[in-house]
This record gives structure tokens, C-alpha cells and sequence, in this order.
């Protein structure tokens, strides 16, 4: 009799236990347009990568997203509904068309530029994690990584901001969980983590990755048009990024991939000097733009 009492009781909490979570986490994300990346996605009817699959989609299907839950968003195209892996859509530019209800956690204060701001930069990598490393000329990521952080420390402060680095030495390799902590404790007021890219397939160019769309994503974008605009590589867009520094970071957040150290022609562009100042110049004005 105490057995069937206890599960009785017992069971109803369990299964409330399970479903909070994922309950509470999704967000109305606005109507956003967004392509499809992958050859295949499976679509599924709930943001669970064991829940069925009811639809899938090719390689550059455009679909309209319309809320996000833990790295899931929901997308419609056609008569396809259904949730979808994040990071196999690329949101498109343009003004959502719908706002939706959703509201940033985050206030930013309403003043014009970078005079005052605070910026967390995040040097990826470091220590004994190298990262990725160049496949022509041996280029180690978390040294580019460190480099360009610096020159973008030094505009910003030009510029008015004050900053913080998550490392300051090769040899400095914090936790993911401390380089977020570090932005959300002072309250930044933008978290940029610095990264270069690699891939089995012929990639090249700068990728912008965020991870809420109501919090990141008009950060990322701002940044991403600027990289467009100033460096010699092309821009490939922004995408979502389930990544820790910003999937647990409170502040807005962007994490940018200056190029592919896979790519010969890449790697042999972005280990001057000279580009890695002008990617600092783009996204101290992607940065300015976000905040006037």
C-alpha cells in the first residue's frame, strides 16, 4: 500500500521535474527568416533531439523562425512546423516582421557611442589548448586569438571604453565558465569572445555567431556588417552558436570567427598584422553602431 502511495505521489513531481525546464525556456523569438545549412534537418515536433521527427529539410530551404528553447528553434515552411538544431540555420538580415512579446533580460544605457561602456574580450583558447592551427604555416589560433584582442582593447579604449580581458598571456587558459562569469559579474555591457575557424571543406571568410536572438543577435549583426564592410574576406552572415561563453552569459554576447586557419589564403591574410587591426576597427565600429 506505501509502494502505490509513493509512486502515486512520486510520478506526478518526476514528470513535472522533466518538463519545467524546457517549458520555461522557450522564448517567443519574433518572426525571423532564416536558410536552412544543412543537406538534411530533421524536424521534430517537440526541441528534443529524442522526440519524433515529423518533416524534413534541404540545404537552403528558407524557413521563418519563430521561438528558440536551449539551442532549438521552431521554423515553418510550408506546411512543415516544427523544431529545428539551431546551428544548422543561418538568420538572414533584415528586420524581423514580427517583434514579437519577447524582451531583452538586459538594459543598456541609452547613451550615444563607446565612452564609458564596459567590454569584456575573450581571447579564445590558451594554455595547453591551442585551438585550431593553421595548416600551411602552422598558425597557432590562440595566439592570433590573444593578438587581435589586444589591438581590439587598445581602439576601444581610444575610443572612450573601458575593458577587460578574460586572459592575458599565451599561457592563460580560464574556464568557459569563468569567461562568462567574468561579463556577467562586472555587468558588461558586451562580451566579445575571439576566435579563427577550420574546416574539412574548402571554407573561407568571417563567421558571427550568437546564441538569444533578443539579446545577441542584434549585437552579432551590427558587428557582422561591419566585418562585411571592411575586410578583405567575405562576411558568411551570423548564426545561432549554442556556445557556453554566450548560451551563459546574462550580457549581450558575439562570438567571431575572423577566418579559416583550414584555408591556405586565409591563414596567410589573417596572421598580419595589418588584418587583424582592421578586424579590431570593424567591430569597434560594429560595437559604436550597436550602441547609438
Amino acid at each position: 500500500m506505501k509502494q502505490k502511495l509513493f509512486k502515486a505521489l512520486i510520478l506526478p513531481i518526476m514528470m513535472l521535474v522533466l518538463i519545467w525546464p524546457q517549458a520555461m525556456s522557450a522564448q517567443a523569438a519574433g518572426s525571423q527568416n532564416a536558410k536552412v545549412l544543412a543537406s538534411s534537418l530533421s524536424v521534430r515536433s517537440k526541441p528534443d533531439a529524442k522526440s519524433p521527427v515529423v518533416g524534413s529539410l534541404s540545404r537552403n530551404t528558407m524557413v521563418t523562425v519563430s521561438q528558440e528553447s536551449y539551442g532549438w528553434m521552431k521554423v515553418q515552411s510550408g506546411k512543415t512546423t516544427g523544431w529545428v538544431a539551431g546551428y544548422y540555420l543561418q538568420l538572414l538580415k533584415g528586420a524581423p516582421a514580427s517583434q514579437g512579446t519577447a524582451k531583452s533580460q538586459v538594459t543598456i544605457a541609452s547613451s550615444k557611442g563607446l565612452k564609458g561602456k564596459l567590454i569584456v574580450i575573450d581571447p579564445g583558447h590558451g594554455g595547453g589548448d591551442h585551438g585550431t592551427t593553421g595548416t600551411k604555416y602552422r598558425s597557432s589560433e590562440k595566439t592570433l586569438n590573444l593578438s587581435t584582442a589586444n589591438y581590439l582593447a587598445d581602439k576601444l579604449k581610444q575610443a572612450g571604453a573601458q575593458t577587460i580581458m578574460t586572459r592575458t598571456r599565451d599561457g592563460d587558459n580560464p574556464e568557459l565558465s569563468e569567461r562568462a562569469g567574468l561579463s556577467q559579474s562586472k555587468r558588461a555591457d558586451a562580451f566579445i569572445s575571439i576566435h579563427y575557424n577550420s574546416s574539412p571543406k574548402p571554407t573561407s571568410g568571417t563567421l558571427t555567431f550568437f546564441y538569444s536572438q533578443s539579446k545577441d543577435m542584434p549585437l552579432a549583426r551590427k558587428i557582422e556588417e561591419q566585418l562585411n564592410k571592411q575586410l578583405n574576406l567575405k562576411s558568411n552572415g551570423i548564426s545561432f552558436g549554442n556556445y557556453h561563453v554566450l548560451r551563459n552569459n546574462s550580457r549581450p554576447s558575439a562570438l567571431v570567427e575572423l577566418g579559416f586557419l583550414s584555408n591556405a589564403k586565409d591563414e596567410a591574410v589573417v596572421r598580419t598584422a595589418d588584418y587583424q587591426r582592421k578586424a579590431a576597427d570593424a567591430i569597434v565600429d560594429g560595437l559604436r553602431e550597436y550602441f547609438d
